[in-house]
């Protein structure tokens, strides 16, 4: 079907939902809404991957700065790339639906993923000792130091970058995303399939669409990744 070419985005996002609480047009509804859901789990993990990027250039350049800030940064883009791929990988909600890689890893993959997941439950989001990493996330210790004089005190060590762990998830982050790509393009796909089809199904489809008007350039102004569309959906 020839595409029409016109000077207005639609939100369809917007157009999905409501179908969905209108209770109509619901196969059409949940493919959109599954396009975008997968689309997001794979922004999640493409910026994951370049917070992995920016970690390993940081530690392997003496960045112009105190020390401690370096390594505020640093640990900051740690606990940010862990948060990002559990997330992206497991984290359920109510906005986004999940998609579970894990029955595509294989067994060494499934040990780092729960790794990962362990991090951001057990040590980053929520206070503990890790779950599953086996290195010292945090320490903190009541202790009695008996020098010239006897003092107690509670000392804390912080583990502020692992590097071996930053490898583990880059590694991992870049398999979740082998995954997760092919499902974004799939989804994509029939999301346009199913526009296409109730074009031709329903000649007033395009009243549909137009109730939804986007500010495409507003919309994008501040963002730092961008959707690529891929096909081509004609709303006659």
């Amino acid at each position: 079907m020839k595409a029409v070419v016109v000077d207005q985005a639609y939100n369809l996002t917007a157009l999905a939902q409501r179908l969905l609480k209108e209770g109509r047009k619901l196969d059409l509804a949940n493919k959109i809404l599954g396009a975008v859901d997968a689309r997001s789990i794979a922004v999640d993990l493409t910026i994951a991957l370049e917070a992995c990027d920016a970690l390993a250039f940081s530690l392997d350049n003496a960045m112009q700065q105190p020390a401690n800030f370096r390594e505020t940064t640093e640990a900051a883009l740690l606990s940010y790339l862990v948060i990002l791929y559990a997330r992206a990988t497991k984290s359920s909600s109510d906005i986004r639906k999940q998609y579970d890689p894990r029955p595509k890893f294989n067994a060494d993959e499934k040990q780092v993923h729960t790794e990962l997941c362990d991090l951001r439950d057990q040590a980053i989001a929520h206070f503990g000792r890790g779950g599953s990493y086996t290195g010292d996330w945090t320490v903190e210790l009541a202790i009695l130091d008996i020098d010239h004089t006897v003092r107690a005190a509670v000392v804390t060590r912080r583990l502020v970058v692992d590097r071996a762990l930053l490898y583990r998830a880059k590694a991992q982050i870049a398999r979740a995303l082998e995954i997760i790509n092919p499902l974004c393009t799939s989804r994509i796909n029939l999301f346009i399939d199913a526009i296409n089809a109730e074009c031709v199904a329903d000649p007033a489809f395009h009243k549909e669409v137009s109730q939804h008007p986007l500010n495409i350039a507003i919309f994008l102004a501040r963002i730092i990744h961008r959707t690529v569309c891929l096909g081509v959906a004609s709303v006659a």
